[in-house]
């Protein structure tokens, strides 16, 4: 199955303080995902979300599929992640509305499904965080 996200990264780095807050976010929203996470699909080592990167898979138990990758400082313009719909696949919209949500002229997505296929992640991460994560996809 081919369903990936896409997104865009045109216009250079994610300023710090910007990045900071989707940092913090996508912290929370990895401590309260009930789909256990690794750095690689493998499972040996946690998810990173730093000073420059936020990378994560589903777990071996989890069915990864595609690593996520984002970067503060772009290495290229245009990234994707192919999950297949599997269960990391709500983190990944999760993490990818919130980024969309604080950085709106440096990260536009797309996607393989529509925006409904949306609604159910972006309320996930509005109840994890408190307060209407909009849906990237409208």
């Amino acid at each position: 199955m081919g369903y990936s996200h896409y997104w865009f990264q045109e216009h250079g780095a994610i300023e710090e303080p910007v990045w900071r807050r989707i940092c913090n976010d996508v912290e929370k929203l990895i401590d309260a995902c009930q789909v256990r996470l690794s750095a690689t699909v493998n499972g040996s080592a946690p998810p990173i979300v730093d000073a420059e990167q936020i990378v994560f898979n589903g777990s071996p138990e989890s069915e990864g599929y595609e690593a996520f990758a984002m970067h503060r400082v772009p290495k290229n313009h245009f990234y994707f992640c192919k999950t297949a719909g599997r269960p990391y696949d709500e983190v990944v919209c999760a993490v990818l509305a919130v980024a969309a949500e604080y950085a709106p002229s440096a990260v536009r997505v797309i996607s393989d499904g529509p925006a409904e296929n949306w609604q159910a992640p972006v309320g996930w991460a509005s109840d994890v965080l408190g307060r209407s994560v909009p849906n990237p996809i409208l």
